[in-house]
């Protein structure tokens, strides 16, 4: 039976596998008390997230070793299973050849992207950093990537598959703030927020306190940047004044203020990203006047 989310968009899982002896374990995502009893973490997520087909790049070794009984698994649940032969990557041309390869199964098709970098050589996890890095770079990220790990904690045990999908997010983080520093554009940590906030409004109420303060953060660097943009120095420096009582305020200004004011939540959810902010108000504070 093909496995369908809510929304009626299932997702692909794209994954390595070696050839390396796996054992069965109890892997389980979110919710320890469901588990998924199999030796591939790629058939776990399958099971555990709406994933309608699994691309597995993997050596002919690893194939002869682990292909049949990972496709007859997932077959057992309704699931397409695809195969993409890769070479070991000991050569440039190898190199070049599997990155090609990855990437090419990323950005093929639409819908989440998931990518499970349990398996395989070593090198792998680089490789998919370095992946996702490049669709960045050119604009052709999913709109849903996320990446697991499964951390096998022996035969028979239950095993968490850990989502590192928060390291791609500070990547995005880093780059549009960078691009909001060197350019005064915005439009790129609009859109992460934006993402941010869908994601947080699914969860409990003890998120709120990041929602809003990502809003406060974000508007003041919209107001910020639409100063920049249109050359309104004096607006961005000096502020102007809503009615006769109100002491203007510069835009930057309004933008350290919302990043200090907020400073102690974003640290205790996302700690890398109020390191990233921090570089921000140093910059900001280089401006002149009453910023």
């Amino acid at each position: 039976m093909q496995r369908m989310s809510a929304g009626g968009s299932s997702g692909r899982i794209v994954g390595f596998l070696g050839a390396s002896s796996y054992y069965k374990a109890l892997y389980w995502l979110d919710d320890e008390a469901r588990t998924v009893a199999t030796k591939f973490t790629m058939r776990a997520l399958a099971e555990l997230l709406p994933a309608r087909e699994v691309c597995v790049l993997l050596t002919k070794e690893a194939e002869e070793v682990h292909w049949a009984a990972l496709s007859e698994e997932l077959a057992s649940i309704g699931v397409a299973a695809r195969k993409v032969r890769i070479p070991f990557g000991s050569t440039p041309d190898e190199l070049h050849a599997l990155f090609q390869a990855l990437v090419r199964e990323i950005r093929q098709g639409d819908g989440p992207v998931y990518l499970d970098i349990t398996y395989g050589f070593r090198s792998q996890p680089f490789f998919a950093s370095a992946a996702v890095s490049y669709l960045r770079a050119i604009g052709r990220m999913p709109q849903d990537l996320r990446i697991f790990y499964g951390n096998f904690q022996g035969e028979g045990e239950k095993s968490p598959i850990w989502d590192l999908t928060l390291l791609v997010e500070l990547l995005d983080w880093a780059y549009a703030l960078n691009l909001f520093r060197t350019t005064g554009h915005a439009d790129a940590l609009v859109k992460i927020a934006d993402r941010r906030r869908r994601m947080i409004a699914k969860q409990g109420a003890a998120e709120r306190e990041e929602l809003s303060a990502m809003h406060k953060i974000v508007s003041a660097m919209e107001a910020f940047a639409q100063d920049l943009a249109t050359v309104r120095i004096p607006h961005m420096l000096l502020g102007y004044a809503q009615d006769a009582r109100t002491r203007p305020v510069g835009s930057a200004k309004r933008l350290l203020a919302a990043i200090e004011e907020f400073k102690s939540v974003i640290t205790a959810r996302m700690p890398l990203l109020a390191d990233l902010l921090d570089e921000l108000k140093v910059w900001l504070r280089d401006l002149p006047a009453d910023t």
